[in-house]
């Protein structure tokens, strides 16, 4: 959502409003669920589509920057009303402790993905991966 494909195609504003409207008009039936991956960052919290939603779910890499912002969307979270739900990626043994000890003491770690070369080189070559493990079943059974 609000990809930007061209030099000065600008906001993506109108497309954050086109995504709220769809998510608050939406009728689901008992047991569905929708889940909406917008561009990483805080702007789709700042543009409100965080208000038409239940949950956030903050996927989390080995990095300083993404602390930061993991941190950041929490905070933001919180003040929106919603609960935020945070999935390490590409984390081992090593760096988890790390890692969770670097996030603000209410961010609500609900998984680890470990670190897998062949899902990198999968990526690398635009091979369409098989998304069934006990790492994503996981994750979805907490959500």
């Amino acid at each position: 959502m609000g990809k930007i494909d061209n030099p000065c195609d600008g906001c993506s504003c109108p497309i954050s409003n086109l995504a709220m409207d769809f998510i608050s008009n939406l009728k689901l039936e008992e047991n569905q669920v929708v889940i909406v991956d917008t561009s990483a960052g805080v702007e789709h919290i700042g543009q409100g589509v965080a208000g038409s939603i239940d949950k956030l779910v903050t996927v989390v890499d080995g990095s300083n920057d993404a602390v930061i912002l993991a941190n950041k969307i929490n905070e933001m979270a919180k003040k929106a009303g919603k609960e935020n739900l945070v999935v390490l990626n590409k984390v081992d043994n090593s760096i988890e402790d790390l890692l969770k000890s670097k996030l603000d003491d209410d961010v609500n770690v609900i998984s680890s993905i470990s670190y897998a070369p062949e899902i990198a080189e999968a990526n690398i070559n635009g091979v369409e991966l098989d998304i069934s493990s006990r790492d994503v079943d996981e994750i979805i059974a907490k959500l």
